[in-house]
């Protein structure tokens, strides 16, 4: 018995037609088999929306609520526009294509061909050596997520979207009862100009600027940076812009302010109290 197979996409505009592959669903078995994206990063960056409604769907269809898929062997899009109601445009199904494998082994093979979960930001290519320290330091206080979602369980994530329509997005972010977004700008390069040192410590203070304006109330940002010792007279000025837009500025190859920092990382991630 052949099974069937469609893929689920996101379309934002349906006039335009653009889409991102969201899910897949595979026919021909016993019952249904569903499988989604597990990091929805790429497709709120794609349509620059809250994609929660995408992911209600997803939990209602893998959880069967919808009963969109009564009848495993037909494919009823009438049925299916009917239970999609007003998402019928955003979300849509490709008609369904045959195969002759199994379901499960159908599943696995077009999950690997038309699902992505998630594209690093640009941003990701030109990471330096003290990000790599900082995100050394989350992963030995064991607080560095595995996932975007570990920011619920109060874990650093990497990569975290301020502003998805200019495609800002902080280095690393901590959420309790506030949000904590973190950047670092390392000074240490060798052939780094002062041209290039202003613009990236300009693009931090952005970030940090743009996340107090457009995430919630109490947002909090911090930098950490490093530099030579014979260079800190060379950026005071970078340091004071940074100043102005962060909440408190740490220099990594301080032990007081790497304690500091810790602690602080510490503290909102409620692994112990902040000592005053």
């Amino acid at each position: 018995m052949p099974s069937y197979y469609s893929i689920i996409r996101y379309v934002p505009d349906p006039i335009s037609e653009e889409c991102i592959n969201v899910g897949v669903a595979v026919f021909g078995g016993p019952t249904p088999l569903v499988r989604f994206i597990s990091d929805w990063t790429r497709a709120r960056r794609f349509g620059g929306e809250n994609t929660e409604f995408l992911e209600r769907f997803a939990k209602q269809v893998s959880g069967k609520q919808l009963g969109i898929f009564a009848d495993s062997g037909t494919w009823d899009e009438a049925g299916l526009r009917a239970v999609l109601g007003r998402w019928h445009n955003s979300i849509q199904f490709t008609p369904p294509r045959a195969s002759l494998k199994e379901p499960a082994a159908l599943l696995e093979d077009i999950s690997g061909a038309f699902l992505r979960d998630i594209t690093p930001p640009t941003s990701v290519l030109g990471r330096t050596r003290l990000h790599s320290e900082v995100r050394g330091l989350f992963r030995k206080m064991k607080l560095l997520a595995k996932g975007p979602k570990d920011i619920e369980r109060h874990r650093v994530v990497t990569d975290y979207p301020i502003d998805q329509r200019t495609g800002l997005y902080a280095e690393f972010a901590l959420r309790n009862s506030a949000l904590h977004v973190m950047e670092t700008v390392d000074y240490r390069g060798a052939t780094r100009t002062a041209m290039a040192k202003f613009y990236e410590t300009g693009a931090k203070a952005l970030v940090l600027r743009q996340a107090k304006d457009k995430l919630k109330r109490g947002t909090k940002g911090y930098v950490v940076y490093s530099a030579h010792s014979e260079d800190r007279s060379g950026i005071r000025q970078y340091l004071a812009l940074l100043d102005e837009h962060a909440d408190h500025v740490y220099n990594f190859n301080s032990r007081r302010d790497q304690a500091a920092f810790g602690s602080l990382v510490k503290k909102a991630s409620g692994q112990i109290d902040l000592v005053s």
